[in-house]
């Protein structure tokens, strides 16, 4: 039997820091850091003291620096006056991301989504997400959503191929959406590697073969999790044309 290649990257993720504004200049980021020590509350009310542009801007400053522990504090300070802040709601979703919290994330995505209904960010990560917690039928049906808005989008389409490549009944899914992906952005390996992996598992070897060569042609450093594949599918083809 012909051994088979792993898919490569099973999810790629866009915009994971998206900062409310410029905040390179020395005044903005003492601003932001003067931000940081709000108490938040007045009379009693809490929030009500709350800048959520600097308290946003701090947060990713914070973020930047890995000082994550703060980062989220200041981010759960914006949401304590605005829970649908979608700036607040999708870097800490990304954070929550990052540390593997995907039924947190979801919910951080899923709450930036309502004040932007069809931010293309913010639906790549969902479905990203989704996959993460292996609902791919759910993820697959919100990728579907999402390409009706953005049909030319290289990330959604290769995070849309990998979604049907993990899925049962959906490889041919998995063909259309890394074949549309690489009209768009021929050089793309991952997704040629993938589109050879998704050909191979429909049987159709000589497709397979091509796809894992192109795939080694743009990126030399696919070699070692191709050459094995690659020989196997040419003594193969050697075999059925005796």
């Amino acid at each position: 039997e012909t051994a088979m290649g792993n898919s490569r990257s099973t999810f790629e993720t866009e915009g994971n820091l998206r900062p409310p504004f410029d905040a390179d200049d020395a005044e903005t980021s003492l601003l932001c850091r003067i931000a940081c020590v709000l108490p938040g509350t007045d009379a009693g009310v809490p929030g009500a003291n709350v800048d959520m542009e600097k308290t946003c801007t701090a947060a990713n400053l914070l973020q930047e620096e890995g000082r994550i522990g703060l980062a989220k504090n200041l981010y759960k300070k914006v949401l304590s006056v605005d829970p649908n802040h979608h700036l607040a709601c999708y870097n800490l979703g990304s954070i929550c991301f990052d540390e593997k919290k995907y039924s947190q994330a979801l919910f951080h995505f899923e709450r930036a989504l309502v004040s932007r209904r069809d931010d293309l960010d913010t639906s790549i990560n969902i479905m990203v997400t989704l996959m993460n917690l292996d609902r791919l039928e759910e993820a697959g049906n919100f990728g579907l959503k999402a390409l009706e808005n953005y049909p030319s989008n290289p990330v959604l389409l290769y995070n849309l191929g990998n979604c049907c490549l993990s899925s049962s009944g959906k490889i041919r899914d998995a063909v259309r959406h890394f074949s549309t992906l690489l009209q768009i952005e021929s050089a793309h390996s991952d997704a040629m590697f993938n589109l050879a992996i998704a050909h191979q598992k429909l049987d159709n070897h000589d497709l397979a073969l091509k796809y894992y060569q192109d795939a080694v042609a743009l990126d030399p450093s696919l070699s070692p999790s191709c050459n094995g594949v690659i020989s196997a599918l040419q003594k193969k083809k050697k075999n059925m044309g005796k």
